[in-house]
């Protein structure tokens, strides 16, 4: 069993090391804020574009960093070698549903930023 947990440790490590994947994964929920705060300022917000980034920094940035880091760092802090399969799978289950989670809002995200797109005019309160 070591050789997958050495690979599941490993490429828990590698996504932090990969620069230009956080850069857009972190970068959307500010740049989305960012975006929001123009529209409110601006005195004409999208709806769709103000769900948009709610979803997004709520379903994927912060599942991630409540749901997905602690148990990643949990694993990566477990001695491969002595890693029993109940281990593997107090990990992966729970790390599965944020992982659907994160993945169904970053959809619905994108949906509604797409329908702020086409659709200005429905989408402004």
């Amino acid at each position: 069993m070591a050789p997958l947990d050495d690979s599941l440790q490993g490429g828990a490590k590698l996504i932090h090391e990969i620069e230009i994947f956080l850069g857009v994964f972190i970068g959307t929920g500010p740049f989305l804020i960012a975006l929001a705060g123009v529209d409110l300022y601006g005195g004409s917000p999208s709806r769709y574009r103000l769900a948009a980034t709610v979803v997004y920094v709520v379903g994927v940035v912060g599942v991630t960093a409540l749901g997905n880091v602690p148990l990643n760092e949990g694993l990566a802090a477990v001695d491969a070698t002595t890693m029993s399969p109940g281990t593997w799978q107090d990990y992966a289950e729970p790390w599965l549903r944020y992982n659907h989670a994160r993945a169904l809002a970053g959809a619905v995200a994108s949906g509604l930023l797409t329908l702020a797109l086409l659709h200005p005019a429905q989408g402004a309160s």
